[in-house]
């Protein structure tokens, strides 16, 4: 039988660590997949950036900005 010199035993050692943390994320459920549905409530006020008009439409700066993270953050669902 082969010895393992010592410089080689380290490069053992550390594969089988990575191959260990590496089963470990690949076949973990996907986090994503187990995680319901959530709904952020994001306030609203008047004010310079923030406007509601006579017919209830809103609109300003900050409404826009509010309407891009709201098409990124939930795939296009408002």
């Amino acid at each position: 039988m082969r010895q393992i010199s010592p410089d080689h035993s380290w490069k053992i050692r550390l594969f089988a660590l990575c191959m260990a943390i590496a089963s470990l994320i690949l076949l973990s459920p996907d986090a994503r997949a187990q995680e319901a549905e959530k709904i952020v409530r994001v306030g609203w006020f008047e004010s310079s950036f923030n406007h509601t008009d006579q017919y209830g439409r809103r609109s300003g700066n900050a409404y826009e900005y509010q309407q891009k993270v709201a098409a990124y953050s939930v795939a296009g669902k408002f």
